[in-house]
């Protein structure tokens, strides 16, 4: 019997942000992200509060049914860094690193992710995150934080 393969893929991209890096670095927690990213509605699991810090958990609710489960693995404010696990058991588990340095009064927000498939549904998923796709993505999320930087409100609001 053949052992069943899984797919695994790291991605990297950089969104350029028109604010520094102390303004930039709270909208990639999970509850600031609400400001910017349409359908992110994170519920907290610890602490209850939703304070960022390391350990944290969370859940992400999808129109599927299956919840992401989060976890921040580690966290640097001072240096603008965090990283998150996600895992969707029934699919495929990633890890995200974030990190914000300054460039002018403007940040730059480096976002690697390493996605590993869990299933044959993992695998399609993992697979369709081609480096165009991820590129895109990356420049989605990259928009979406300049509409809410320079209107106030999020992109899908309008």
């Amino acid at each position: 019997m053949q052992p069943q393969v899984f797919s695994r893929v790291a991605r990297s991209g950089s969104l350029r942000i028109a604010a520094p890096p102390d303004i930039a670095f709270p909208l990639f927690g999970p509850i600031e992200e609400q400001r910017w990213a349409a359908g992110w509605a994170p519920t907290m699991i610890y602490p209850a509060t939703g304070a960022i810090e390391r350990g944290a958990v969370f859940t992400v609710a999808h129109e599927d049914g299956e919840p992401s489960i989060w976890t921040i693995v580690e966290l640097d404010p001072a240096a603008y860094r965090i990283a998150y696990v996600r895992v969707r058991p029934a699919s495929h588990i990633a890890r995200i690193d974030i990190a914000c340095s300054g460039e002018g009064g403007a940040t730059r927000a480096d976002v690697a992710y390493t996605f590993t498939a869990l299933s044959e549904q993992g695998n399609a998923y993992v697979d369709s995150f081609t480096e165009a796709h991820y590129a895109e993505w990356i420049r989605s999320w990259e928009r979406a934080i300049d509409h809410l930087l320079r209107h106030g409100v999020q992109l899908s609001a309008i």
